[in-house]
């Protein structure tokens, strides 16, 4: 039943129990024309009542078409249109009617059932969605919230990293039938395919790091690239996913520098069991260690204490140099310098006679083989 079929149900029933004096004014209040109202009392039925008998399907097998979409949609499963097609069309062949319903069949059946509606459908993993019950996401609350209490996390340290991707040859989001009560609708997707995977992360008040894209291959290729691209994280593995390595490599590089604090409180960082395994607790605390350490020798080498230079008091008047002083120093530096010609002078005759009488002895050596 529609929100103005109910309308119409209510205002009758206002009449008749006198909450109502005239007709006139349950129209107006029910915002409803008063010859509907009119027309109904005298025993006209609804549209969608009176063609009952030219629908394919009858009323109850339309209810548990609608019934099955809600079903599935609660397992994760939500119906194509497709699908839901050919289910209507195994309820008519049910009923020995072999003619498949027609092209506007979906829009009149979505009129005729409010309760169902066509929504967008994004893909959620296969463990994701069967582990998402009441019960576990219960325990994780509770767990999530002594947690936070216990520590004094603040909002803004309160961090959340997931790995996504695009599989090759899939599209993204397809229009599924689920409850009208949702804006979208999660399916889940076959994880055999080929991924480029991407590593986010966002605090509880809206900051994000820096994402890092993890291409499939041995190595990072250069025409994988564009000529200008983001200041992120960029690796590569054998299958696209994560890595115990590349998870390292993520604490290391993004989460720990891009989230360290000036004083001492704790962080907390919320991600999945798939991801979880490549963040073992021994990779997390080497990570942590390692930045810690280097944070800490920036403190050590800040807090040095410099080598003051030692201040030596001069007096004004001894600043410069008296005559006397200056002649001193010039004699002093005449006599320097006649020192250094003398030597000089020495050098270059004893270099002369070294010259000559090696001269005399290679003519004595002519001689004597003449």
């Amino acid at each position: 039943m529609g929100d103005r079929e109910a309308a119409i149900q209510a205002a009758i029933s206002d009449i008749d129990a006198g909450v109502f004096l005239s007709q006139r004014a349950a129209a107006k209040a029910y915002n409803i024309p008063q010859s509907t109202i009119s027309t109904r009392i005298r025993g006209r039925q609804s549209n969608q009542a009176s063609h009952v008998y030219q629908q394919r399907l009858t009323p109850e097998q339309e209810d548990f078409l609608v019934q099955w979409i809600l079903e599935e949609d609660a397992r994760a499963f939500p119906p194509s249109h497709a699908r839901a097609r050919e289910m209507a069309n195994r309820i008519l062949r049910m009923n020995g009617d072999h003619r498949p319903v027609g092209k506007h069949w979906m829009a009149a059946f979505l009129k005729r059932n409010p309760r169902v509606a066509s929504v967008v459908g994004r893909k959620i993993e296969a463990a994701r969605a069967e582990g998402a019950t009441p019960v576990q996401i219960s325990a994780f609350l509770e767990l999530f919230e002594r947690t936070r209490t216990r520590l004094g996390i603040r909002a803004e340290d309160i961090w959340n990293m997931d790995e996504t991707g695009k599989a090759l040859g899939v599209c993204a989001n397809t229009r599924v039938l689920a409850s009208s009560q949702k804006k979208k609708a999660y399916h889940q997707s076959p994880e055999n395919r080929e991924w480029a995977s991407v590593i986010e992360c966002v605090s509880a008040t809206g900051k994000k790091l820096r994402c890092s894209v993890i291409f499939k291959g041995k190595s990072l290729q250069s025409t994988w690239f564009p000529a200008i691209i983001p200041e992120w994280l960029y690796t590569a593995s054998e299958n696209g996913w994560t890595s115990n390595a590349i998870g390292v490599e993520w604490l290391e590089r993004v989460f720990l520098p891009e989230t360290a604090l000036l004083e001492d409180r704790w962080r907390m960082l919320i991600l999945d069991g798939h991801v979880g395994k490549a963040l073992a607790t021994a990779n997390i605390r080497a990570a942590q260690l390692e930045t810690e350490n280097r944070r800490l020798y920036s403190q050590l080498e800040a807090l040095k204490p410099q080598q003051p230079r030692k201040k030596v008091r001069v007096d004004p008047n001894q600043r410069f140099a008296d005559v006397d002083t200056i002649m001193v120093a010039v004699q002093a530096s005449q006599l320097l310098q006649a020192q250094r010609d003398v030597n000089a002078e020495e050098k270059a005759a004893e270099r002369t006679a070294a010259e000559t009488a090696a001269q005399t002895l290679q003519s004595m050596c002519t001689e004597w083989q003449l």
